[in-house]
């Protein structure tokens, strides 16, 4: 699976990562596709 990690202010990498194994009494969720909000942007510009 892949995974995008911030890395600093207006920076980050696109990651190949390991699936996570869920326990019993948790659920893993095939996700298509994404959106960000507002926060998610301050997150990534370091203004939050």
């Amino acid at each position: 699976m892949y995974a995008y990690q911030l890395t600093g202010p207006n920076q980050g990498v696109y990651l190949e990562v390991d699936r996570p194994e869920p326990t019993p009494d948790e659920v893993l969720i095939r996700t298509h596709r994404v959106g960000l909000c507002g926060t998610d942007v301050e997150m990534l510009h370091g203004t939050m």
